[in-house]
């Protein structure tokens, strides 16, 4: 008689196991769903807006020389105090003080790792030092450069995807040759007009 008595409610409690059983099982489902989605969010959220494409543009005209350089640049921001960037341009000079005028265009290739902190909400003050060559002509005859910079610079946040960037001065080592001459290295302060710039990045 127990037996039966231990048959008969397995029998009238089975129906009500199972569908307990399978809920739990439906509500880990979907928590563990849930985390997946979470954890694909946040990871999109971290990793959103690390890169940027940009520019920079400088410029500078008066009686003894006219300047003009263009910089397309591409950025990596590895944390909130560092920016790698890499630059490629051109740029163009004429000198005026002597008898007929002096022209000069160079194509420059460059990398500076930005490190900074933020001022407020949206600016990013950072001293910049780099690497970059350079190869030209001058008056016709060829020309190369090379220098080791830190250059002071400021980054403001105009929108989420866009942003603003501007460098004056420069700090460091260069070496120019002109021609089959020697190369001529300088090791100082530049606060030159030329070394003002402007640019425009978007993020993505």
């Amino acid at each position: 008689m127990y037996l039966i008595s231990l048959y008969i409610i397995k029998i009238y409690t089975l129906p009500i196991i199972l569908p307990s059983k399978l809920l739990n099982f439906l509500k880990m489902k979907k928590l563990f769903t849930l985390l997946v989605i979470c954890f694909i969010a946040n990871f999109s959220l971290s990793a959103q807006y690390k890169y940027f494409v940009g520019g920079q543009l400088g410029f500078r005209s008066n009686d003894a020389q006219s300047y003009f350089s263009v910089l397309p640049n591409v950025g990596y921001i590895l944390n909130d105090h560092m920016i790698l960037v890499g630059e490629v341009g051109f740029s163009s000079t004429t000198d005026k003080n002597t008898v007929k005028d002096i022209k000069s265009n160079t194509f420059d290739l460059g990398v500076a790792l930005r490190y900074g902190w933020k001022a407020g909400d949206n600016a990013f003050v950072f001293l910049a030092p780099g690497v970059n060559i350079s190869n030209g002509k001058v008056d016709g005859v060829k020309s190369s450069k090379y220098g080791v910079n830190i250059r002071p610079g400021v980054s403001y946040q105009l929108a989420p995807r866009w942003s603003m960037t501007s460098h004056f001065g420069s700090l460091g080592y260069n070496s120019s040759k002109l021609g089959d001459g020697d190369a001529v290295g300088t090791f100082g302060l530049n606060l030159d007009m030329n070394t003002l710039d402007f640019g425009l990045n978007f993020h993505f």
